[in-house]
Formats: C-alpha cells, structure tokens, sequence
C-alpha cells in the first residue's frame, strides 16, 4: 500500500493569527479580574479595594462592604457579569450620622436613677452599654438588652434596678402638666433629629411623666407619655392636683387630654389578649389615652379582656380594658 499525505481542504484557518480563533479568545478572556473600589464622594478610600476574578460572561456578585458611619448611595461603572473593565467599579459611600440610643435607669416603679443616657456614636458601629457602676449590685436586667448596633432610627433601651430602701431615684421638678403656648413639633425622643410628623395642638394641656436637661445644650425637654416628647420652648408649667382614683370606676382625669387627638377610629368588637410587658416590671393603665396613670399596674401574661380598641388621629393605638382603662396596643397579645 502507496503512504497517502492528507492535506488540509484550506489552510486558511491554520494561517489565521491566533487571536481572532474562537478558541484562543476564551482562553484570553477566562479568569478576567474586576477591582472594586470602596470612595467617599472625595474619592478617598474607604476600605481596602478588592479584585474578583471570573470568566468572561459570567455573574458578577459585587462584595458590598458596611462601612461605620457611611451609606451607599452610589455606584460607578456597575456591571453584573464579568467584562473587560480597566477602571473597575466605584461604590461610593456618603457620611451618614447615626441616630442615638437612649438608655433609661430605672427602678421598680419605673422612676428615673439619673436623666436618660444619650448614646452616640457612626451608623452601623456595635456598642455595647454598661450599667450604672452606682448601682451596679441592684442591675438585674435590660428589656432590649445592653448591646446592639448604631441605626438611623432612636433606639430606646430600659435597663432595670431593684433599690434597696435607703436609695432614692432622680428627683424633678413638682410641676406635672405642660400647657402648649403654641403649635408644637412633637418627638419619638429629646432629640432633635427625631421630629413626628404632627403637632400638639396650641393650648392644650398635657401631664408630664418625666423631665430631662441634656448636659450639652441644657435644654429641657418633657416627656408627655409612652414615646412621646416635647422641648420646652413656649410651654408654660402647670401644678394641677390629680383626682382621687378608685379600682371599681375609671375617674375623669384632672387634665383635658381627649381633645389634643381625636379618635379617628373605633372597634367595638371585643378581644381577649394577654398582656406582653417587661418580665421584670408590669405595664401601666391610664384613665384614657395620654392621660393619667393609675396605680395598678398588670403583669406580663395577664389575661384581659379588651371592650374597644381606639385609634387616634396621631396613629397611636389604645385599648379600653373591661374596668375602664386603657393600654397601648403594644403591649397586647390578641388571642382571638
């Protein structure tokens, strides 16, 4: 048998530069690597940039960093699969302040040991709160626990003491209302950067369950139940004498509350909850909404019968119990 030389039907493959074959541009385009950067608007870094590696086409999962006391808000050259990219990507981040913890010392009646703690410190940064070193041997717990991380929203955290009889707790003032000279902002917290989105009216009147002067600024600023808030600027302080309570008739409250927010709505159908409260402190009943506190105070996983439920114009959201007084919704478990 003759030897038989087989020749390629064109040779013009074999003699095309090999970067154009399909074949070569994989291999050139396997592993391509895409650096992200991490820039304040100044294009000042941040954090370390990182370089990912993928094939070409492939997703691309950006490695996104929390960076304390920063926000994204911007994102240059974005891509979401790998491609050639010699600038990279920039994520650029803004400072963002962060909102404050505000810690209350408390006892067993819910009293103040000292003004409420203002906590600060960047957006997304843990912290970590110890309790007063004065009272240390009375700690015996905090609600929402003692540590956690900085967010745009107040947190409020309660920690709880158990006093020993000769131990008092901050003392104010003997005023217990506050009259609103005009239209005022109200707030979640004393704090400025946390405004509501709605006034107390002008010339109404409101009881007043705690007072703090901030050691920075010395302002004033009430506290006119739950988490609800005013500073001090035209305000006038009254001393207004509560009427006498008893367990068996809600009384009428000295103080003209009813009026400051409407009800907007009402559901009469009754409900069975149980109380959610603090396990180591029961929750307050108030003779209507914002008004006065009673004595008695219920336990968590007290059973109760809810007769109405009011909303008010403020979105606040208060049930009538079957002896007349109210709570806050939040503290309910609805069980039917």
């Amino acid at each position: 048998m003759s030897e038989q030389n087989i020749t390629p039907a064109s040779s013009s493959a074999t003699n095309l530069p090999q970067a154009i074959t399909g074949a070569v541009t994989r291999q050139q385009h396997k592993d391509i690597p895409v650096t992200v950067h991490y820039l304040n608007s100044l294009n000042q870094e941040l954090h370390p940039e990182i370089t990912i590696w993928g094939a070409f086409g492939a997703p691309l999962s950006i490695p996104w960093r929390t960076i304390p006391g920063y926000l994204l808000y911007n994102i240059r050259n974005f891509q979401r699969t790998f491609l050639l990219n010699s600038e990279g990507i920039d994520l650029i981040y803004t400072k963002q302040l962060a909102a404050p913890v505000m810690v209350y010392h408390e006892d067993e009646n819910g009293q103040l040991l000292v003004p409420p703690v203002f906590v600060r410190g960047d957006l997304n940064r843990h912290y970590q709160i110890q309790p007063l070193a004065t009272y240390l041997n009375n700690f015996i717990g905090a609600d929402q626990g003692t540590q956690g991380t900085f967010s745009q929203e107040v947190q409020q955290l309660h920690f709880h003491y158990r006093l020993n009889q000769n131990q008092q707790p901050f003392a104010f003032g003997r005023d217990n209302a506050l009259k609103m000279r005009v239209a005022k902002t109200a707030y979640q917290a004393p704090d400025e950067t946390a405004a509501l989105d709605w006034q107390l009216p002008a010339n109404s009147t409101w009881q007043i369950f705690k007072t703090i002067k901030q050691a920075d600024n010395h302002a004033v600023w009430f506290n006119l139940g739950g988490n609800l808030w005013v500073n001090s600027l035209n305000t006038q302080l009254l001393s207004l004498t509560p009427t006498e309570t008893t367990m068996t008739q809600a009384p009428k409250p000295p103080l003209s509350l009813a009026t400051a927010f409407k009800v907007s709505q009402v559901d009469h159908q009754a409900h069975q909850a149980k109380i959610k409260a603090s396990p180591y402190f029961p929750i307050s009943q108030w003779t209507q909404p914002y008004g006065q506190i009673v004595e008695q105070r219920l336990k968590n996983g007290t059973l109760v019968m809810c007769t109405q439920i009011l909303t008010l114009e403020n979105g606040s959201e208060w049930a009538q119990l079957d002896q007349g007084y109210f709570v806050e919704i939040k503290y309910l478990d609805f069980l039917d």
